[in-house]
């Protein structure tokens, strides 16, 4: 406690008041955590009083535990430092029980192991009846994933003498999951059902992502029951279900048990997507042993598929991963190993001291369990490595031939930019057309699903950007298909005399893109592919612009003011509500400027993961309108390069300007 002196006796005071009204708010924000995000959570934890933190910082650590489990770890050893200094026995047990949790979840069970028995040694010393339960809970389900079936009844057996004593309807709840698990794991598939039902009932109105956690169980025993389809509308239910989309140890397990469903069926593709779809989440939480079953899963969708290079490449990285997994599980044991070593030497001289026998034969037969123990492990070693090296040889053969190809590839790529840069205008083209222009054309990749055209077609002026579907290669085929579209269309209204107006041309470009990739894919499943599109139509004689968008819109900037002009909620593309897109008039005068641009600019992420949005840009805009729109655009890329800094682009970004003369 810091000394204040009599003469700092005033400003005492008012630190201790607001200390007194931050303890309030902390109290407050305490008694609605459940309804904070993990953001404000560690806002509030990092002002909290010390009595507070504790218990905040396990709550973070439970937020996290599925969506972040190794994030959830490091605040779970924040709160179980601060609770042994402060004696604070009850937030101790929690903190130990939910970074067991955590642990689990990345798949280190002996690691989970540790932390829940220590959760028990407290919760038994000092009486916490509701942890207690919670942690036997926690031992029996750990058991159960180790197929330690005997050891997980054991574990249930302790907390039925205390389960009445528990009224937390959350822990009720999640006692009558893991007995349906291990009933589900006997065999057992009627008594496991019910206990799913109690189970469902009491988290009815609570927490979603357990709620998904009993789903997937009842999915899993309708698929032992031989009834995968019933089993997959359970699975998709989680898949479809925003909120278990935090629980990505949950989903990179339901994932992957529908990529062996359809494994099983012989569709392909469908295993390979929802395998792929399972390998990301385990790594995004990097969940060891579910990266392992997911490579194993995509790498026998790939091989039944005929696609063995594709096939070898996965089974190569699942070799690498589970060399890298033996050599942790290595270095643990050699650590346990000499750790044993050096205790039971001390334990010996403790031993000379007392009695002053046997000492020597006691140390012979370690020292020679420990050999054993080594040469056993050397044994394995060198195993793997010769099946390793015999593995590796026969990939370098294919990696040669991949990198070949790929090489190929990175070729035809950077060809297709030749192409597509061809296709949309150069600033001098455009300023042949609007003499002060700028054009800020800034792909993420080698090619842009972005693309634009200024033309002069009949005494009028028409300018075109568009955002298409993906990035990269996806991307810019479309932008072809968007901007040969574009073309067919303008074409087909100078032939027959049409007038050019704006949504009109959306509508035809709409039916076009839908036509080019078809409504349904061969699968049944629906395309979304297509593109957010901005038309605008300027007749310099009468300074009208008619202007339409697809889920865009334009920035007018007059008299020193930022004006929307808004499109039509809708894509280029199938859409649920679909309507004719409407044109609108806007009359320009003489100093006008008129920005056309894609999202990518405002979506930009700086190194802290803050946007760039649409209030900054207006500001750029703004402040710098009154120079040169050559110079506006140099401007621009240099403002977003500093912005951007180390962190990735995030996305192709696009803006075509030009002042009214």
């Amino acid at each position: 406690m810091t000394k204040y002196r009599v003469e700092n006796i005033i400003g005492y005071i008012k630190q201790l008041i607001a200390t007194v009204i931050l303890t309030l708010v902390i109290a407050i924000n305490f008694a609605t955590v459940s309804a904070q995000s993990v953001d404000s959570l560690i806002k509030v934890a990092a002002l909290a009083p010390d009595t507070l933190k504790p218990s905040l910082y396990n709550d973070i650590c439970w937020k996290l535990r599925n969506s972040s489990p190794l994030d959830g770890i490091r605040y779970g050893h924040t709160a179980l430092s601060l609770s042994a200094e402060l004696g604070m026995h009850e937030q101790e047990g929690i903190a130990y029980n939910y970074i067991g949790t955590c642990e689990k979840n990345i798949g280190d069970f002996n690691k989970a192991l540790e932390y829940i028995n220590r959760a028990l040694e407290i919760n038994l010393q000092y009486g916490n009846d509701a942890q207690i339960v919670y942690s036997y809970i926690n031992l029996g389900n750990l058991h159960i994933n180790l197929n330690d079936l005997e050891k997980a009844s054991d574990y249930f057996e302790s907390v039925e003498p205390l389960i009445q004593r528990v009224s937390d309807p959350n822990i009720l709840a999640y006692y009558h999951l893991n007995i349906g698990r291990y009933l589900l794991c006997k065999g057992n598939y009627e008594c496991a059902q019910r206990e799913f039902d109690t189970s469902l009932v009491l988290k009815r109105g609570r927490d979603s992502e357990t709620t998904a956690a009993i789903i997937k169980n009842i999915g899993d025993l309708k698929s032992l029951q031989g009834d995968t389809t019933q089993a997959l509308s359970y699975y998709f239910r989680i898949i479809c279900d925003s909120i278990s989309r935090n629980n990505k140890p949950l989903l990179s397990n339901v994932f992957n048990t529908v990529a062996v469903i359809y494994l099983h069926r012989n569709n392909y593709d469908s295993a390979i997507y929802y395998a792929s779809q399972a390998l990301d989440f385990a790594m995004s939480v990097g969940a060891k042993h579910r990266i392992g079953l997911s490579y194993g899963t995509l790498g026998k969708a790939y091989y039944m598929k005929k696609n063995y290079k594709k096939a070898s490449e996965i089974f190569k990285k699942e070799l690498d991963f589970s060399n890298q997994v033996f050599n942790e599980k290595l270095n643990q044991n050699l650590v346990s190993i000499r750790f044993a070593a050096e205790s039971e030497k001390k334990q010996m001289e403790i031993d000379k001291l007392a009695r002053g026998q046997n000492i020597q034969l006691t140390f012979n037969i370690i020292l020679v369990a420990i050999l054993l123990l080594i040469l056993l492990m050397l044994v394995l070693i060198t195993s793997t490595t010769r099946k390793t090296k015999k593995l590796n040889q026969e990939l370098d053969i294919q990696k040669n031939a991949l990198a070949t190809t790929n090489a190929n590839l990175t070729e035809s790529i950077v060809y297709a930019q030749r192409i597509q840069q061809s296709t949309v205008n150069t600033e001098e083209q455009v300023a042949e057309i609007f003499p002060d222009s700028m054009i800020y054309y800034q792909p993420k990749d080698i090619v842009s699903g972005d693309w634009y055209r200024v033309e002069m077609r009949r005494g009028l002026k028409i300018v075109v950007e568009a955002d298409c579907t993906g990035h990269g290669v996806p991307g810019s085929l479309l932008s072809m298909m968007g901007i040969s579209a574009l073309k067919d269309i303008l074409n087909d209204m100078d032939i027959n005399n049409e007038p050019i107006d704006p949504g009109e041309v959306l509508n035809r470009m709409r039916v076009t893109v839908k036509n080019m990739l078809r409504e349904q894919s061969n699968d049944g499943m629906s395309v979304n592919d297509g593109m957010d599109m901005s038309v605008g139509v300027y007749d310099p004689n009468t300074k009208i612009l008619k202007f339409a968008a697809a889920y865009q819109m334009a920035i007018l900037i007059r008299n020193g003011e930022s004006i929307k002009l808004k499109g039509d909620r809708m894509p280029i593309g199938n859409h649920p509500r679909e309507k004719k897109f409407t044109s609108q008039e806007i009359q320009l005068c003489s100093g006008d400027s008129l920005f056309f641009m894609s999202d990518g600019i405002k979506d930009q992420t700086n190194p802290q993961m803050q946007k760039f949005k649409g209030p900054r840009l207006d500001d750029f805009l703004l402040s710098n309108i009154t120079l040169p729109m050559p110079e506006i655009g140099q401007r621009l890329r240099t403002t977003m390069e500093t912005w951007q800094g180390t962190a990735r682009q995030v996305d192709d970004m696009t803006m075509v300007g030009f002042r009214i003369d």
